[in-house]
């Protein structure tokens, strides 16, 4: 077990990839269980017991390592290569850091959203995605983690139907836009600091 007084074998970001990493290889070995059933060879099941006892100490790690560097991380969902550049730059001058991802996690991926504090994204990020499958994709993740939806003046009416989508959720789920056509980094600032100052309130409640 990790003492709180030793030091971290692992840095925040070699955590989640090792996190990310194993949860994948879980999730495979618990597919292959299902279709075998109580044919399941022991082995997999064996790696299945070390795998949930691994993940188990390092999402433990991982705590620790939050609770020490007192940092928070940004998941950003955006394709456009240009603004995940800017915008990393500045959650880094926030004291954060970000976890890009050009898709929406995927079940698989809820390891991801838990390292998270915020979600950071823009409109349609994946292609082929219609508007209202993207609207459902952003309301699962508004349902656990605080949403910034990053826009230009085009994407206009995808971000006022997100908003209206939002709004009809019980409870109703809180999106701030940020349009990248004036963007104010001082503006961008307040924005992340609310967001979580009013996660840390939730996760006291």
């Amino acid at each position: 077990m990790l003492s709180v007084d030793s030091p971290p074998a692992h840095s925040r970001e070699e955590l989640q990839n090792l996190i990310i990493e194993k949860t994948r290889h879980l999730h495979k070995l618990q597919e292959q269980q299902a279709v075998l059933g109580i044919h399941t060879p022991p082995y997999i099941l064996i790696q299945i017991e070390d795998l949930q006892a691994e993940l188990e100490e390092l999402r433990t790690e991982l705590q620790t390592v939050k609770a020490r560097t007192n940092a928070w991380q940004a998941l950003v969902v955006d394709t456009d290569a240009y603004w995940r550049e800017i915008i990393d730059r500045h959650i880094a001058r926030l004291g954060g850091s970000s976890l890009e991802h050009p898709v929406f996690p995927s079940r698989a991926d809820q390891d991801i959203i838990e390292a998270c504090d915020l979600v950071i994204i823009s409109p349609r990020p994946a292609s082929g995605l219609t508007l209202q499958q993207w609207i459902k994709q952003v309301i699962k993740l508004g349902r656990q983690l605080p949403v910034i939806l990053l826009a230009s003046r085009e994407d206009r009416d995808a971000a006022v139907a997100l908003r209206q989508a939002c709004r009809k959720e019980e409870p109703p789920i809180r999106v701030t836009t940020i349009f990248k056509d004036n963007f104010d980094g001082e503006w961008f600032a307040r924005v992340i600091r609310q967001k979580l100052a009013r996660r840390k309130v939730a996760a006291l409640e």
